[in-house]
C-alpha cells in the first residue's frame, strides 16, 4: 500500500510542480501592482496550505516551505505597497 500511495502522490505533485515552474516567469514578468498582487495571493494560499498541513504526519516539508514562503510574502507585500 505504501508503494501505491507514494506513486499516486508523485502523480499529483509532479504536474503541480510543472505548472508552478512554467507559470512563475509569467507572474514575475513585470514589476508592477498586478504581478505583485498575484504573487501575494499565491503566497498566502501556499502559507495557508502549509499551516493546515503542519498537523499531518509529513509536517517537516511544510515547515520548510513556511520558512521560505513567509519572507516571500513580506517582500512581495513591500513591493505591492511601494507600487500603490
Amino acid at each position: 500500500m505504501v508503494g501505491g500511495l507514494n506513486r499516486s502522490v508523485h502523480c499529483i505533485t509532479l504536474p503541480q510542480s510543472v505548472i508552478a515552474l512554467c507559470h512563475t516567469p509569467a507572474i514575475s514578468a513585470g514589476i508592477n501592482g498586478l504581478e505583485a498582487g498575484q504573487s501575494f495571493i499565491i503566497g498566502c494560499a501556499v502559507l495557508l496550505h502549509d499551516a493546515i498541513e503542519l498537523t499531518g504526519d509529513f509536517h517537516e516539508p511544510h515547515y520548510f516551505s513556511l520558512l521560505l514562503t513567509m519572507p516571500f510574502i513580506a517582500v512581495t507585500l513591500a513591493l505591492l505597497a511601494y507600487n500603490w
